[in-house]
């Protein structure tokens, strides 16, 4: 994580949220937070309220600038500074160098609606909220908008303004391409800041098809209006989320769209999103005109290490899941671990076994790692983040790149858990996360190495203690041993009556086993 900048100065109106980003801010940089208010309370002795009551603000200003001037040399902090600090021009001043000052914007109405349970704001002290704010606003206004930085807060969540100001934040970081062979893929923070400028080397043409579901197409689409302005002719593709529209009905209205917008073989299509757009998106790309460049962005943990790489795509049919596809591989692929700051904490966590996986088969550099930063990483704390999503890609990529239409069988190491795991995820009803679901195929494929004498000792202890470390779960569901059992014998990767089973010799060298009899994996399910 390369920046010249070594601290993040948080200013806007009370309520803007400052304190609340600022926490956020710190947590996925693994940073300082400071709160310039709580910190001269603490100095003072006393709240704020009573500073302004028996001293007056402008001994409160005095207070403001000193603690600014204390800060000045702070690095890798996250600096929330009162919302009249800098009417004090000293004061940011003092606090600017090395650091990006950034205005948390709302409307007036939208301030007082949040403080309306607000306490100890004694300039709102028996008036009335929305006029008080907008005539200290008014005050403050063109200070304000001369900051460098400004972001609407307005219809954001926390974690959405947090992810708008690490942007800003990485703006300058170039990502790093860690793989070339069948597309280029770059992996980086803010790496889809990039996207323009790589789709120009790609090809001479101004217009993009952008497919996204309804649930993040509101999240993306002033970044694509910003990044693709007026010279670039853009078609969002938005479909409705959820596996049920990974069909050929959404094929063909896609196939439609892009006929209509004049798509032609050098147009190129973008599929921003998780499994699902990444699926039919590359389905799409690879069936029209026999193929368009396809450029992938997966916005999930899960997408960015395993099911985003790979060049598998297809829609369902007829009940029967990935039944009609192709290998088709993206030109370009962009790994932005700034995505996943939107996303649920346990989708994230999910994702994890995946990264584990790939450290398994081919990186222990990677599962030392991961076990000495299980904490940041279930976090999610972007710098360790940003590291190990590059080591795991590239552990897949180098994979595919030696098998890559499945034909040759080293690609079956990939497999590895998944067995075990598509069994956990069937009888469960399809209730656990798939990436949960693998998190227990992991250990269970260890058990099975080291039941057969083939796995090195304690290797199924040392997964299981990481894996708990990431918050994961290590246990099948009891009582289904039977049901998985029926599971594992309908197998897609089956060889006649046996059933192949990949597991771990020792970390950095993964094998395939052939059962017939799975009395053996009985007994690791009971």
């Amino acid at each position: 994580m390369k920046t010249p900048r070594k601290k993040i100065l948080l200013n806007g109106m009370m309520g803007s949220g400052k304190s609340t980003v600022g926490r956020l801010l710190k947590e996925v940089l693994g940073w300082r937070f400071v709160d310039t208010d709580a910190e001269i309370e603490k100095r003072a002795g006393k709240p704020i309220s009573r500073i302004f009551a028996e001293e007056g603000e402008p001994a409160f200003r005095k207070l403001e600038l000193k603690e600014a001037r204390r800060l000045a040399g702070c690095f890798n902090c996250v600096v929330a500074t009162g919302g009249g600090m800098f009417t004090q021009p000293e004061a940011l001043q003092v606090l600017a160098e090395n650091s990006l000052v950034v205005h948390l914007a709302a409307r007036p109405e939208t301030l007082a609606r949040r403080l309306a349970a607000a306490e100890d704001r004694p300039l709102l002290e028996n008036v009335q909220k929305r006029e008080r704010l907008e005539e200290i606003y008014k005050k403050r206004q063109k200070i304000y908008e001369s900051l460098p930085v400004q972001i609407d807060t307005e219809n954001r969540s926390p974690e959405q303004v947090v992810q708008a100001i690490l942007r800003r934040f990485f703006s300058g970081q170039e990502p790093e391409l860690i793989f070339d062979r069948l597309g280029e893929v770059y992996s980086g923070l803010n790496s889809f800041e990039h996207l323009p400028v790589l789709i120009r080397k790609m090809t001479p043409v101004r217009k993009i098809a952008v497919l996204a579901d309804d649930v993040l197409w509101p999240l993306v689409k002033k970044d694509f209006e910003r990044l693709f302005e007026e010279e670039w002719e853009r078609l969002p593709l938005v479909i409705p989320a959820g596996e049920g529209y990974k069909s050929p009905e959404q094929a063909e209205s896609l196939w439609t769209q892009l006929k209509d917008f004049g798509a032609d073989r050098y147009t190129p299509f973008i599929a921003v999103g998780g499994g699902v757009v990444g699926d039919l998106g590359g389905f799409v790309a690879a069936t029209y005109m026999r193929g368009i460049p396809f450029i992938q962005i997966p916005t999930t943990l899960l997408g960015q290490v395993d099911s985003g790489l790979g060049g598998k795509t297809a829609i369902n049919y007829q009940g029967v899941k990935n039944l009609i596809g192709s290998f088709y591989h993206a030109a370009l692929t962009l790994l932005d671990p700034l995505f996943l700051l939107t996303l649920p904490k346990a989708e994230v966590q999910s994702g994890l076994s995946e990264m584990l996986k790939a450290g398994i088969l081919a990186e222990p550099e990677l599962v030392d790692f991961m076990e000495a930063n299980a904490s940041e990483l279930q976090q999610g704390h972007l710098p360790a983040l940003e590291w190990t999503v590059g080591r795991a890609a590239r552990v897949k990529l180098q994979i595919v790149a030696e098998d890559p239409r499945e034909r040759k069988g080293k690609r079956i190491f990939l497999n590895l858990g998944h067995t075990f795991a598509h069994a956990i995820e069937s009888v469960s009803a399809y209730g656990i996360r798939h990436g949960e679901a693998v998190a227990i195929g992991l250990i269970l494929a260890a058990k099975l190495g080291e039941s057969l004498g083939k796995t090195e000792p304690g290797l199924s202890q040392k997964l299981q203690a990481i894996l708990l470390r990431l918050g994961l779960p290590t246990e099948p569901p009891a009582g289904k041993t039977e049901e998985m059992l029926q599971v594992m014998q309908s197998d897609k990767k089956k060889k006649g009556k046996r059933i192949q089973f990949v597991i771990p010799v020792k970390i950095g060298e993964p094998r395939v086993v052939e059962l017939e009899d799975l009395g053996i994996v009985r007994k690791i399910l009971e």
